[in-house]
């Protein structure tokens, strides 16, 4: 599989981060002094939550064993909470100036699961030190208890304009050396917006064999979610749930903000392929959800998260 752009071109540095200004200074100075406070990243799909985290972790981290890293669309549950991330923050740094735990797309955790963090953060006794810090990111900040947001920096990631996304995935095309008009970069972003991730997903999704950008708004997304779903279901069923979950990532960047017909998405997929029948009931409960989801893109990707873990348990 030929590399993912969204990682290739993925910012190393603050100043690279699609931000606003205000962030960047804040985080900047904490960084400076060898800390960051615990911190809740909060905006939409593909503005630079996830990338800032990242970029923390590069200029704070020295030892790979002093970041956890999480996605909380798959890893929601008091017993992840209990089991992995107060095991992780009971020991001291090995060569970091502090630990890190960033807990993606936060707002899907349980409620037990937020309760199970809540004295922890500042507990030294659990938190040796206090030397561990918490980054979490997350759609809707309603997601997130009053009880973690007293204890964080609270930044809100703001929808960047149109021009900046269209410069910035010209940049992609031009690194990549494809050829491409005006207009369909226009339309990907138009289509994906605020979404960056999505628009240099769907930008390498609509690259042809000669290296030409070819964009249409019907290119089948429906035919790519289900293909990568293939990839997905053959990884869970031999039991390889580390490249399951890349896979629930790559789903996730094809939808971006495309209007999609979820339901009718679950339907093809459970009638024509052969789901395992412990998946079956996580599907079909998912599927009656749809209507009163508040994002139907994570409530996809928290199906496929689901539909693994029961797999995981059952038939592991």
């Amino acid at each position: 599989m030929s590399e993912l752009w969204v990682e290739k071109y993925r910012p190393s540095r603050l100043t690279d981060v699609m931000v606003e200004d205000s962030i960047v200074n804040k985080i900047k100075k904490q960084v400076s002094d060898k800390n960051i406070n615990h911190s809740i990243f909060v905006g939409n799909p593909g503005t630079g939550k996830t990338s800032t985290a990242l970029v923390i972790k590069n200029m704070l981290i020295k030892n790979d064993a002093d970041v956890l890293f999480m996605n909380a669309s798959g890893d929601r549950g008091i017993d992840t909470i209990r089991d992995v991330v107060l095991e992780f923050i009971k020991n001291p740094p090995i060569d970091s100036p502090i630990k890190l735990v960033i807990m993606d797309e936060a707002d899907n955790l349980t409620p037990d699961a937020w309760k199970t963090l809540r004295n922890p953060i500042e507990n030294p006794e659990i938190n040796v030190n206090l030397s561990s810090r918490f980054i979490f990111t997350a759609n809707f900040e309603n997601g997130i208890p009053d009880f973690i947001k007293s204890r964080c920096d609270l930044y809100k990631f703001t929808d960047l304009p149109k021009e900046k996304l269209i410069d910035r995935a010209k940049y992609v095309l031009d690194m990549e050396r494809v050829s491409y008009v005006d207009s369909d970069v226009f339309n990907i972003v138009n289509d994906c917006y605020p979404d960056m991730r999505s628009i240099i997903n769907t930008i390498q999704n609509s690259v042809n064999d000669n290296n030409e950008l070819v964009y249409s708004v019907s290119t089948d997304l429906n035919k790519i979610v289900i293909d990568l779903f293939d990839r997905y279901l053959d990884f869970v069923i031999n039991m390889d749930f580390g490249n399951a979950s890349k896979i629930i990532f790559q789903i996730r960047n094809s939808l971006g903000n495309n209007s999609v017909n979820y339901g009718e998405l679950v339907k093809k997929i459970y009638t024509e392929r052969n789901i395992p029948i412990v998946m079956l009931p996580i599907m079909n409960h998912y599927v009656n959800g749809f209507n009163n989801a508040i994002d139907k893109r994570l409530h996809f990707i928290s199906m496929l998260g689901d539909m693994m873990v029961v797999y995981r348990r059952i038939e592991g």
